[in-house]
């Protein structure tokens, strides 16, 4: 046995290595609070096992993979300990003071992290949780801890949730064919989640957008506007005909009435949504540039003035050019 297992056997250092990362304060709080010798942290500094980054102090990553596998796996007396010491966490990334919490937690990661920890359930509802919110910041620090859960078996790699995540994670980076890859591995799910319609949606336009498999394209667009009918989510079925009516423009002018009447029900759907109108009057013109081209001057000219009030310089630029191309 090295002196690194010996190391790794000391309950500060699971306690330390329970958590990614912490600030010098949530350290400090953390030994405290378990009745811990506050002069282990020094020592770890000193010995270059308690390692600074940015603002934050993580354990040297060898020390904590030795510390997590002594901790759960090989004595149950540690086992134990590990629950209370993911359970103390836990309540910190729910309720603790925001400024002294480390970055994983302060934008909410940490409650699916440590949730994950003491019950797969509740855990994987969390990172599902996570995958909505528009933040890629957000979406890259749940999928890399999930990704350390995953390798450690405490959550399954191929569980809808974590897949969506990662599907949703690579789409927010521009990561798109990587990431249609991912989420093509829910598509057939016989599922009425929500996450089972946007990786139908998302996956169906990659495939419409490619010219791949056109019918399959289709049929995933119909399933995930099925579903979005079936949960009343306006938002999905704005996003889907839209979607839909796109792909008929690009890929077949004989359905060209089938598009028209899509964008004519996402128009009213959207009726409180600017953005979403502004979006899809600008599809709408390229439509008609043909058969009306003053119809369309007219919904560029709108689609521009709602860009213009939002401050969507690149829309505006956009719409500006399809003006001068028609």
């Amino acid at each position: 046995m090295t002196r690194l297992d010996d190391i790794a056997r000391a309950p500060e250092v699971a306690l330390l290595a329970a958590a990614p990362s912490h600030t010098r304060t949530s350290a400090a709080e953390a030994v405290e609070s378990f009745g811990y010798d506050k002069s282990m942290l020094g020592l770890l500094r000193s010995l270059g096992l308690l390692i600074s980054s940015g603002n934050e102090l993580r354990i040297n990553e060898d020390l904590r993979d030795r510390a997590i596998a002594y901790a759960t796996k090989l004595e149950p007396s540690a086992h134990l300990r590990w629950a209370e010491f993911q359970s103390y966490y836990f309540d910190v990334a729910k309720n603790g003071e925001k400024d002294n919490r480390p970055s994983y937690m302060q934008i909410g990661a940490g409650y699916a992290y440590h949730g994950a920890e003491l019950d797969r359930k509740l855990g994987l509802e969390a990172y599902l949780s996570l995958s909505h919110v528009e933040s890629l910041a957000l979406s890259i620090e749940a999928s890399k801890l999930a990704d350390e859960q995953t390798q450690r078996d405490v959550l399954s790699a191929d569980s809808p949730e974590i897949l969506f995540l990662k599907g949703m994670t690579l789409y927010r980076a521009g990561r798109n064919d990587q990431a249609v890859e991912i989420l093509r591995q829910l598509v057939q799910l016989k599922s009425p989640a929500r996450e089972i319609a946007i990786a139908q949606h998302l996956v169906a336009r990659s495939d419409c957008n490619s010219r791949n498999n056109l019918d399959e394209a289709r049929r995933l667009f119909q399933q995930s506007l099925k579903s979005g009918r079936r949960r009343k989510d306006t938002q999905h079925q704005i996003h889907v005909l839209h979607s839909m009516a796109n792909c008929i423009v690009h890929t077949d002018s004989s359905r060209f009435g089938e598009a028209r009447t899509m964008l004519d029900e996402a128009l009213m759907l959207a009726k409180n949504d600017d953005w979403a109108r502004a979006q899809i009057l600008h599809t709408y013109a390229r439509l008609e540039r043909k058969k009306s081209p003053a119809k369309a001057r007219s919904m560029l000219a709108e689609s521009i003035r709602i860009g213009e009030r939002l401050g969507y310089s690149r829309h505006v630029a956009m719409a500006k050019d399809s003006l001068k191309n028609l």
